[in-house]
């Protein structure tokens, strides 16, 4: 029984603490005929403002909850889109270890990140610093003419990185419905769903702390993905 812990919401506890301390103050004003008459204006003027402040509270207490929620399943952005280069580059930079990638074709990644010129060299830079990047990629058999193109387009860019990285960087295809987007380093998680005919870039995602509970099947999905893909 004492090994069991209980975990009470820091919203719930300052809820509580200003109740009891209004239910104080109006006891206390209640027989403030009993108390010294100069304390009574004091103990009157206290009562007011915890009774404005918990109206106050509770007017935020749902919000309060959310960001508890939140934080306790380490979320920590939600992205409307998948276009915000800036966003992930800063999440690039700050990789130090390891860059584990599950894409469609990654052609705007390899467009955007993967090019020998400044501002758009993010995992050539990467690679310097001595993270380890693998790349899941869709086989050609699962995707139209167009999308082929797209792809044999990134992996030639992909291979190039690769021949200066030959340690470092490793593509692996899958063979089966594009179904999600992973971006994960050692500290962040990008996860979201790809839709059929309908361009990645407009889909949402979650970014989430690399260690939360819920982003564990992710990685896990991953780590089987890439024992059965085969090489690019």
């Amino acid at each position: 029984m004492f090994s069991k812990k209980i975990i009470i919401p820091v919203s719930k506890i300052v809820l509580w603490i200003y109740i009891l301390v209004a239910f104080s103050l109006g006891l206390l004003y209640f027989f403030s005929s009993l108390l010294p008459q100069k304390l009574e204006p004091l103990i009157g003027g206290g009562l007011v403002s915890i009774i404005a402040v918990l109206a106050q509270f509770l007017m935020s207490y749902s919000d309060y909850k959310n960001n508890e929620k939140l934080k306790k399943h380490r979320i920590i952005e939600l992205l409307e889109r998948r276009d915000d280069k800036n966003y992930y580059k800063n999440l690039i930079k700050s990789a130090n270890k390891k860059l584990d990638l599950l894409f469609y074709t990654g052609k705007r990644f390899s467009e955007d990140f993967c090019q020998k010129v400044a501002e758009d060299d993010e995992i050539i830079s990467c690679l310097r610093r001595g993270v380890k990047i693998r790349l899941l990629l869709s086989s050609e058999d699962m995707l139209n003419e167009n999308d082929k193109n797209d792809l044999r387009s990134a992996i030639e860019n992909f291979k190039k990185i690769k021949s200066e990285f030959p340690n470092q960087f490793d593509i692996k295809l899958y063979n089966h419905i594009h179904c999600h987007n992973i971006f994960s380093s050692e500290l962040d998680t990008i996860v979201g769903p790809y839709f059929y005919n309908k361009r990645s870039k407009y889909s949402h995602s979650i970014h989430f702390a690399t260690n939360a509970p819920y982003v564990a099947d992710y990685l896990e999905y991953f780590e089987s993905e890439w024992v059965s893909a085969k090489n690019a």
